[in-house]
């Protein structure tokens, strides 16, 4: 399955057939806090969440950010509504 992981960033893991977990910790898109690099693209969440989906029967989303960019996060809902898999989100912070 897939397994990415990057410090600060967009993570994602699949244990099973039944359940995957993806973080998404920081800054959506532009990084508010004057960071030169974006810290979660709509890109980076498409390819780990496109890895998952179908593949396993839930993927849980848990979400601890700021806020960031609504052209991103527009890409994000898009994804999530139309998902083969059954998707739950749970704030973190």
């Amino acid at each position: 399955m897939a397994n990415i992981t990057q410090p600060n960033k967009l993570s994602a893991n699949a244990d099973s057939l039944d359940e995957a977990t993806i973080l998404l910790y920081g800054d959506i898109g532009e990084s508010f806090n004057g960071g030169e690099e974006p810290q979660n693209t709509d890109k980076e969440f498409l390819k780990a969440f496109r890895a998952l989906d179908g593949s396993v029967k839930r993927i849980n989303i848990r979400l601890n950010s700021v806020g960031g960019s609504m052209y991103h996060g527009n890409a994000m809902i898009t994804a999530i509504r139309n998902a083969k898999s059954e998707v739950h989100g749970y704030n973190d912070g």
